[in-house]
């Protein structure tokens, strides 16, 4: 079989109606959800702290529109997390409009009082230095 080497333009349109198959019309404006793992916001000592950041996106508007930064601190009794469980949760809030992240903070086994809730701040701090990286805006930060 031949591999054709088509622009978007030349490539041909299909024709052919098929039974039971419906079109589904895109506008270009409805938001995907961009997944950015692990990004590191603190290293305590060869430690790595981690986000999780949900980023949304449109076709027509990939990098010109900016979203609410909104800031996840999952409840653990400040021991380890799993940050993956919410994930899918965190993803409907940012086809909403919202930039998510997600915060890995140390636990109490390891770090004790207060240093998990310090942990949470430098991730607050974190996404309003870098929140605009992933079209989050500086002021509007939950």
């Amino acid at each position: 079989m031949e591999i054709k080497k088509w622009s978007y333009p030349d490539f041909p349109e299909y024709q052919t109606d098929l039974p039971d198959v419906k079109c589904i019309d895109s506008t270009g404006d409805e938001v995907r959800v961009l997944y950015h793992p692990n990004v590191e916001y603190a290293d305590y000592g060869g430690q790595k702290l981690t986000l999780q950041v949900l980023e949304p996106s449109t076709r027509n508007h990939p990098d010109d529109l900016t979203y609410p930064i909104f800031v996840y601190v999952q409840g653990s009794a400040w021991m380890k997390q799993n940050v993956y469980r919410d994930l899918p949760q965190m993803a409907k809030i940012a086809a909403l409009g919202y930039v998510v992240a997600v915060v890995e903070y140390r636990g109490s086994d390891v770090a004790s009082f207060p240093k998990p809730i310090l942990d949470a701040q430098n991730a607050v701090r974190f996404m309003k230095l870098h929140g605009p990286e992933y079209q989050g805006t500086q002021s509007g930060l939950f």
